[in-house]
């Protein structure tokens, strides 16, 4: 069985930009990257402090990420599936 890719070797960015706050302001790319796994991971998007059903908009993502982080690391990166390495 294949070992499933980290999130930095999906995506080239490190772990750390699913932080809320950690980036402040974003790139394009960096935007899409995040959104796309605020879409696939639930515990991630609770983080973020989206709900279930909330869409979720490039906007509101900016918004939540020049927020101040809430977050420990250790948080965000705990539960299954989540990657723990930069």
């Amino acid at each position: 069985m294949r070992r499933r890719k980290t999130f930095t070797e999906k995506t080239g960015y490190s772990a750390k930009i699913l932080i809320p706050g950690y980036l402040g302001e974003m790139t394009p790319e960096e935007l899409k990257v995040i959104k796309q796994e605020l879409q696939n991971r639930s515990k991630l998007r609770h983080r973020w402090g989206f709900t279930e059903t909330e869409r979720i908009t490039n906007a509101k993502i900016q918004k939540k990420a020049l927020e101040e982080d809430k977050w420990s690391e250790s948080e965000v990166f705990s539960g299954a599936g989540s990657e723990k390495s930069d």
